[in-house]
């Protein structure tokens, strides 16, 4: 089986961050985001991985080179021009030749699904095309899809008229998708288009079965915005959240405590100066310097090759790969990049 990430996007909703690091490559704990879901597909035998870029598409192409040091075989289509979901499905279409189904997800979401089960869903349904679904989400946000009794797609935020009266349960798309070849002939060649709103009103209303597959278990985050992707991090760093394909603390020197407020997690080569304070929960980069009397935690994520400066306090925030941080600063709630920085006065006023 293969599988299509898509990683074409500019991130809009995460600008001014996305604007010199492309959304895949935001750090989760010190991970880039879509290394999590390449680790979902290994797990689940799913090697064969095919992945369009556009925006800073070379980054991504440079992070993640031919996958053989993740374990896979990952393949780039290039795109010109933004193709949308539907759009840059069909512009790969070849790759998935001979295939009788395959697996496309999004880049910007964290998920921990039984993939195996809904492969098995969704040949047992014999379906052209599977949703995955949750309802640990919020329907009037991310807009609902309806399924009947029978798991089949009933209306997907109001695109389809369907007015014959059933019973329905509502969830929130996970942007996971399980696809047979029936798909590509809804897809129109060399324009822009998204699946959920052209593709499958077209299938549902041709006769095609399109279903859902409701998550009963596991975790589903969309982090397309700066508080949804700043609250996943400082969930994984106080141990609210556990992934069965991936433990983001698992490469650091020093493994953290059993107690969540103890967690200290040093990389590689990170250099201490005198009299600092490290408040866990922290997780600090390989390669990074912190220099002398600077502060850093609680609830702090440092990427690699940071330089934290002297006398600097740094609590309850992101700092980017190779970002440096100059002497006296203080910040907190912050997402901080070296070009750029965001403020979150949203998960200020949560706090």
């Amino acid at each position: 089986m293969k599988a299509m990430i898509l990683a074409a996007g500019k991130g809009e909703r995460l600008q001014p961050l996305t604007k010199v690091v492309p959304k895949p490559l935001f750090p989760v704990a010190n991970i880039p985001l879509i290394r999590y879901n390449i680790e979902l597909l290994k797990k689940y035998g799913i090697v064969d991985i095919i992945i369009n870029v556009w925006h800073l598409g070379r980054q991504l192409e440079m992070e993640l080179g031919d996958g053989s040091t993740l374990g896979v075989n990952i393949k780039y289509s290039r795109e010109k021009e933004l193709w949308g979901t539907g759009g840059g499905l069909k512009q790969v279409e070849p790759f998935f030749e001979g295939e009788e189904d395959f697996v496309l997800i999004n880049s910007d979401i964290l998920i921990d699904v039984d993939l195996e089960d809904v492969i098995h869903f969704h040949r047992r349904h014999k379906a052209a095309a599977t949703m995955v679904l949750t309802r640990s989400a919020d329907t009037k946000k991310f807009g609902a899809v309806e399924i009947d009794e029978n798991a089949n797609i009933r209306n997907i935020a109001g695109r389809l008229e369907d007015i014959r009266e059933s019973p329905r349960i509502s969830g929130v798309f996970t942007g996971v998708h399980i696809l047979g070849q029936a798909v590509f002939q809804y897809i129109p060649p060399n324009i822009f288009s998204c699946i959920n709103e052209y593709a499958y009103p077209k299938m549902i209303l041709n006769g095609e079965k399109v279903v859902g597959y409701m998550m009963e278990s596991g975790f589903w985050q969309d982090l397309g915005t700066p508080e949804t992707y700043y609250q996943v991090n400082m969930k994984i760093l106080n141990r609210e959240i556990s992934l069965a394909h991936i433990d983001p603390l698992l490469d650091f020197k020093l493994k953290p405590s059993q107690e969540k407020l103890g967690l200290v997690c040093l990389g590689e080569n990170v250099e201490l100066g005198n009299e600092i304070q490290i408040i866990p929960p922290v997780i600090i980069g390989n390669n990074s310097q912190i220099m002398d009397k600077a502060i850093v935690g609680p609830c702090a994520i440092v990427g690699n090759g940071v330089s934290i400066g002297k006398q600097c306090s740094l609590d309850h925030s992101i700092v980017f790969p190779g970002t440096k941080i100059g002497n006296k600063s203080r910040l907190n709630r912050i997402i901080l990049q070296k070009d750029q920085k965001l403020q979150l006065e949203q998960a200020k006023k949560k706090k």
